[in-house]
């Protein structure tokens, strides 16, 4: 390109380019000056590619010009800005600007590109590298898409306010980007189609607050393997219509989704199996999830939050998190709302696990379920609200609390091993849990009867030092075991029951033999009188009779006091003798297996 070919506007760039000035061909009109109004520019705004690349480039007359940087606002840019695999020798600025044809940056090496408010046919820029900042934003916007892939920016990536699209394909595609700052899409950042981060490391923070991502029928976000070596922002503002993909992703700070609203009626909204944060993650106020939320074996170091958060998804899983591992805790408290089950299935909870007033909702399975999940500190279901079934099958918790305003009906508690329940001491004026309170609560064990549940009930009343409460709970536990078998062990039981407790009342032993004592004296005293009872042998002085001994003699099935023998019993008295002598070796036997332990086994 020749000098003396140069426009005056061209001749401008030329001048401008040795300071590294703006070259401003705005008229101050906002509506006029618009890139998408290029076609009712006059020519004075017009440069045409080859210039801008011959002033980057050192080519023809512009080898000899020293450049500080080729800075241009409000141009439209003809013919084809073709950099591919070339260095540029100083920054790039075209701000404002209309394209007439795609921008091609392929593996192109540069100090800084900004392109912040043009409007561009399409960006191909495969592998470029900067030193600085790639600054795509500020109304910036471009309808054939990026292709960032393998692109590598030493400063910043802003999108922010930019506007991304390409029909039936990715809107901005950064496979294996690497960006050592930070990257922002957020701030009215709008994508009509796919944004592909798949493998991209972020050295910063990556912020979408506020940002758009749209892709209906596929990946809004695509981050499969993403690392950011900073924290992950969807706050408010983000929408995202299609899956947000963070399968293996690593972020290095917190991944705050407060605010932030995912979309997918196909499918997951937001699916993160086996990512990892460092920080904490907050779906907090205002978070709201159409699809499912997948959190499979993810591990997240700070605390999970999701209180106020709207996980809906009525027809499978609102939240999957089977294996998830928080290290600190988990909140789910007033104002969280899950429609579809909430999945812990194996999860590890290194602190509590708070449910308080929060809202489980899965009529036809289970609402929450916790089956194998491990929670090192409380968990708490206060006034928790759940229509479907509580699963806490196997689970373990430092402590189980809750109240009998949060209603929880539909239980499943085999294997659920806890350390305390509710307020076992009654401490700074808390009624401590009833005992009737906790055996209706194991009622409502789905699968009925279980001896483990009242084991576990009763160790932990043991441990606080509540022995009756232990007994009780014991007791009622051989009820309903015995109420599963046939009506003669059912007959049995009750027998056992109301003789020595089933081994746990034994001294209720001694007072019904005070009991048939004292009935054996009236009966046997009323029989001497009436001639029912007369000696064995016919002495000229009859013994005396001793009523007590007597009645003694016949309770005690192994230890003879020979006093029964010395009498005949007659008439109905002999079958009162025989009634006490059953009733004797009733009472022994109940003591033996009392005494033996037998009665207590399953």
């Amino acid at each position: 390109m020749k000098v003396s070919d140069l426009t005056e506007s061209e001749r401008k760039v030329w001048q401008s380019a040795a300071t590294g000035a703006v070259v401003d061909l705005r008229v101050g009109n906002p509506e006029l000056d618009s890139p998408e109004k290029w076609a009712k520019w006059g020519t004075e705004r017009t440069v045409r590619a080859e210039v801008i690349a011959d002033l980057l480039l050192g080519d023809g007359e512009a080898a000899p010009v020293a450049v500080r940087g080729v800075r241009l606002q409000g141009a439209r840019i003809t013919g084809d800005l073709n950099l591919e695999a070339v260095t540029l020798r100083c920054p790039l600025a075209l701000l404002d600007c209309s394209f007439a044809s795609a921008l091609n940056l392929e593996e192109a090496t540069a100090v800084s590109v900004r392109l912040s408010g043009s409007l561009v046919p399409a960006i191909r820029a495969r592998q470029l590298r900067t030193s600085g900042d790639l600054r795509l934003d500020k109304g910036f916007c471009v309808s054939g898409g990026v292709d960032l892939d393998g692109a590598q920016i030493g400063g910043d990536l802003s999108c922010a306010g930019g506007q991304f699209s390409k029909a039936g394909g990715s809107a901005l595609s950064a496979d294996g980007l690497t960006v050592e700052g930070d990257m922002n899409c957020g701030e009215g950042f709008v994508a009509s189609g796919e944004v592909n981060l798949l493998g991209a490391r972020i050295g910063g923070q990556l912020d979408c607050t506020g940002g758009q991502f749209s892709d209906p029928d596929g990946y809004a976000l695509n981050a499969d393997g993403l690392t950011v070596d900073g924290g992950m922002f969807c706050g408010e503002g983000f929408v995202a219509s299609g899956e947000v993909n963070l399968l293996g992703a690593h972020i290095g700070g917190v991944l705050s989704c407060t605010g932030g609203q995912f979309y997918n009626s196909d499918g997951p909204a937001l699916n993160a199996d086996g990512f990892t944060v460092d920080g904490g993650m907050f779906c907090r106020n205002g978070f709201s999830a159409s699809g499912e939320v997948r959190l499979p074996g993810a591990h997240i170091t700070g605390q999970f939050v999701c209180t106020g958060g709207q996980f809906s998804n009525p027809d499978g899983r609102a939240l999957t998190a089977t294996g998830l591992t928080v290290d600190r805790d988990m909140i789910c408290r007033e104002g969280f709302v899950a429609s579809g089950e909430v999945r812990l299935l194996g999860a590890h909870i290194g602190g509590q696990l708070d449910c308080t007033a929060g809202q489980f909702s899965s009529p036809n399975g289970s609402a929450l379920n916790l089956e194998r999940a491990t929670v090192s500190g409380p968990l708490y279901m206060e006034s928790t609200v759940l229509e479907g079934i509580l699963d806490l099958t196997a689970a373990k918790t430092s402590s189980y609390h809750d109240d009998r305003a949060s209603g929880l009906q539909n239980l499943r508690l085999d294997g659920f091993v806890y350390d305390a329940i509710g307020d076992t001491s009654a401490k700074q004026g808390k009624k401590r849990d009833s005992v009737k309170e906790r055996l209706e609560w194991l009622g409502r064990n789905e699968k009925g009867y279980s001896p483990q549940i009242y084991d576990q009930l009763a160790a932990v009343y043991r441990r606080a030092g509540h022995e009756d409460d232990a007994r009780r709970v014991l007791i009622t536990k051989q009820r309903r075991r015995f109420a599963q078998r046939n009506p003669a062990w059912r007959g049995g039981g009750y027998v056992l029951d109301g003789l020595v407790g089933y081994g746990y009342r034994t001294w209720l032993a001694g007072l019904w033999l005070i009991f048939f004592l004292g009935l054996g004296t009236v009966i046997f005293n009323y029989a001497y009188y009436l001639g029912d009872l007369t000696p064995a042998t016919k002495p000229a002085l009859p013994p005396p009779f001793q009523l007590f001994l007597y009645t003694l003699d016949l309770l005690l099935p192994v230890i003879s006091l020979h006093i029964r023998d010395a009498w005949i019993a007659h008439s109905i008295t002999q079958v009162w003798s025989v009634v006490f002598i059953i009733v004797g070796w009733i009472l022994a036997t109940a003591v033996v297996l009392s005494l033996t332990g037998l009665l207590k086994r399953d």
